[in-house]
Parts: structure tokens; sequence; C-alpha cells
């Protein structure tokens, strides 16, 4: 379930607003939980768009969880693959 989300001009590639949202973020986090208070672990997840050399400088310093995502092409040979291969296995539901 998103926590916290922020919406931008659709004009701006995606990296832009980025480092900002993230400032936006650190600040929703304070105010919800205070400067004291231990907060929660949390894990970043954003898209293609957002993949630069400062913006994975700026999660690595926040030393935020993250999960991101790459183009098909950068990968492509994991991607063939096939999710029967006997190195996988399913994911567990938490419980």
């Amino acid at each position: 379930m998103p926590l916290y989300y922020e919406v931008y001009e659709g004009n701006r590639h995606d990296t832009k607003p980025f480092p900002v949202m993230i400032e936006h973020f650190q600040a929703f986090l304070t105010d919800a939980f205070g400067a004291t208070t231990q907060v929660p672990q949390l894990t970043l997840i954003f898209d293609t768009g957002n993949n630069s050399k400062d913006n994975f400088g700026l999660i690595d310093t926040l030393k935020l969880p993250y999960v991101g995502s790459i183009k098909l092409s950068a990968v492509k040979a994991l991607a063939e693959i096939s999710n029967q291969h006997g190195p996988w296995t399913s994911c567990q539901t938490l419980g």
C-alpha cells in the first residue's frame, strides 16, 4: 500500500523531480513519525524513468531500501530464462 506519492507535470523527465520528491518524502516521515521516533522500515519503489547516477547516489546516501526497474533491453538474457528454471523458487506468503 503506498504511504506517500507525489504528482508532477507530465512534460518533465522523471529524473529531475525525483530528488525533490525524496526530500518531500523525508519531510513527510519526520512530520508523521517525529525526529526522534524510529521510522518503520520502508521500501522506496520507482520505475525506470527515475534511474540516474545522481538519484542512486541520493538513495544510497539516505540508506533507503528500494525496488527499481530497468529496461528489458538491458537484461534481455535474464528475461529469456524460464520462470520454471531450477534455481528459481516461489515467493512465500508473509504471514
